[in-house]
């Protein structure tokens, strides 16, 4: 685990990402989204409830409030789910965060094992218009016809909300 805070985010200038930023990314969208029973998973009485038996975070950056210390545990969880010898194998200190990364391994489990090869998605957010490459329109250049994106019929779509950075992931201690 790092031992300062960092953050990183995607931008057309970016060279490297790797796999923890988007299941980092990944764990906010299934946290804030409304993909767990409790909605959302970071500001409910079972996650505040399981983080206080707990004695440490994943990293200094899940220290920032709980909307990010759920993202870091969805990174620790993804790792303790899919690498042999699970986090335990890699962090000496695992039993100080157990609860919240165990937290999160039963919400991903109850909503169809989202966090594993083979889950399940029942559910998805409505499609946003294709955006176009830069510059591409006016040359007439494009990269091919469309995807098809359109909504299976047996498929839950997750309602659109407002969202507001500071007022959701603001949280005072």
């Amino acid at each position: 685990m790092p031992t300062t805070p960092t953050a990183t985010s995607l931008s057309s200038t970016a060279s490297t990402v790797t796999l923890t930023v988007f299941i980092h990314e990944s764990g906010h969208s299934l946290d804030l989204l409304g993909a767990y029973a409790d909605k959302p998973l970071s500001a409910s009485q079972n996650w505040l409830d399981n983080y206080n038996q707990d004695s440490a975070v994943p990293d200094p950056y899940a220290q920032t409030n709980q909307v990010e210390n759920v993202a870091q545990n969805t990174v620790v969880d993804s790792y303790n789910l899919n690498v042999p010898g699970g986090f335990g194998g890699l962090e000496p200190g695992w039993q100080k965060m157990f609860h919240q990364y165990a937290t999160v391994q039963t919400e991903q489990r109850n909503a169809g094992n989202l966090l594993v090869p083979g889950g399940t998605c029942t559910s998805r957010l409505v499609n946003s218009a294709p955006v176009m490459q830069a510059g591409k329109r006016r040359r007439g250049t494009f990269l091919g016809s469309k995807p098809n994106i359109a909504l299976p019929s047996d498929e839950n779509v997750i309602p659109a909300k407002e969202f507001s950075t500071p007022s959701t992931c603001d949280l005072h201690w």
